[in-house]
């Protein structure tokens, strides 16, 4: 059973509107990788449905904003800068459902010896809606820093929303 770790990044920008697995893929839209990465993600979750389809039991899971204690991307960044007093450098079209790594670890888990996860596609996020804005926000209030918001613009990395409703009935997981 193969199982493909893809991206929401495929979706491109969907603003406010929560998308689901049905949703219509504009990698192209999105500057995240300089496009290439969204794109190319949605070129191998294609091979890879058609290896399903001669044969290979293969799972797609799109993944949004994976953070673990060990590993906080850019919200390791604005942490790093709430602290030090800097300004806190926030893409303010950005953000989605943030999920922590244990609970995508969870939703592979499940998914790798369950037949009903062959052939499928699934996002794996959290379960709430946070605009990095907002998180920016909360981390200077937190660090009680007197750090200012520096709002960078950057449409093509707006925000991702992404529904989890079909693995959550599925294969009964949840954030």
């Amino acid at each position: 059973h193969f199982l493909f770790a893809s991206t929401a990044v495929v979706y491109g920008p969907t603003g406010p509107v929560q998308v689901d697995e049905e949703g219509l893929p504009h990698p192209e839209q999105s500057t995240i990788g300089g496009q290439v990465y969204g794109i190319t993600k949605l070129a191998c979750e294609g091979l890879g449905l058609l290896y399903q389809r001669r044969g290979l039991p293969v799972t797609i899971f799109r993944l949004h904003g994976i953070f673990s204690e060990g590993r906080l991307g850019q919200f390791g960044q604005m942490i790093g800068q709430a602290l030090a007093g800097e300004p806190v450098k926030v893409i303010q079209q950005a953000g989605g459902e943030y999920a922590h790594l244990e609970d995508v670890l969870r939703g592979f888990l499940l998914a790798m010896d369950n037949p009903k996860a062959h052939g499928e596609v699934f996002n794996l996020a959290g379960s709430y809606t946070y605009s990095d804005l907002e998180l920016a926000r909360f981390i200077i209030e937190a660090a009680g820093s007197g750090s200012r918001l520096q709002p960078l613009d950057n449409p093509g990395q707006g925000m991702v929303s992404v529904s989890v409703e079909k693995i959550g009935n599925m294969l009964d997981w949840e954030p």
